[in-house]
């Protein structure tokens, strides 16, 4: 889970430092979506980037972030499948695609990592999970390649063992999160295969 940190905190960088990267530092939100020419993966890789305008918030941003709860907005929260320690969990996230209007789902390792007292990564990758689903699709993280090596089997639902939901994979998904001296700095990076859940 080391490599997901890493990875997410440079398309993170990415994302701030790109000067091509559409910025409004009046409403303190940004995104970017650049396709380097030195990485070509990082087309497939959404980034945005806002402020907190204080920077007293930092550890309830962290806390709320991290919570699997907060930012669910569909009827199917995110469940923890297993828990590894207090700072590695794998969930299980079911969500409906909005374009074919079909359940969809993912299951993922989520890793929160104080880098420094003022800088908090949490991330999010799949690895190669056998839920027992019908599909013969073959998945390969395209973003984080140890990933690959890590399989795991897991007693899933009905509907997952019938292949009545798609199964996707995150290669990458997270937050970086830095406390500056008058706000906090977010942002976002997300790389799904198959959809965009969020």
């Amino acid at each position: 889970m080391n490599e997901d940190v890493t990875k997410l905190e440079y398309y993170a960088e990415l994302a701030k430092n790109n000067e091509s990267g559409r910025r409004n530092s009046n409403t303190s939100t940004g995104s970017c979506e650049k396709e380097e020419e030195e990485d070509p993966i990082n087309k497939y890789v959404i980034k945005v980037n806002f402020q907190i305008d204080d920077p007293n918030k930092y550890n309830r941003i962290i806390n709320k972030l991290w919570d699997p709860d907060y930012l669910d907005s569909s009827n199917h929260p995110p469940k923890i499948v297993r828990v590894y320690n207090p700072s590695l969990v794998m969930i299980q996230r079911r969500y409906k695609d909005p374009m074919y209007d079909r359940q969809k789902y993912f299951y993922a390792f989520v890793k929160k990592t104080q880098v420094s007292k003022d800088k908090t990564i949490i991330a999010m990758t799949s690895a190669n999970i056998n839920d027992h689903n019908p599909s013969k699709k073959t998945y390969k993280n395209k973003i984080i390649e140890n990933a690959n090596l890590f399989t795991i089997d897991i007693d899933s639902e009905d509907d997952i063992r019938n292949g009545k939901i798609q199964k996707t994979y995150v290669n990458i998904a997270g937050y970086l999160i830095e406390k500056k001296d008058n706000h906090v700095d977010v942002t976002y990076v997300e790389s799904i295969d198959g959809n965009n859940p969020f």
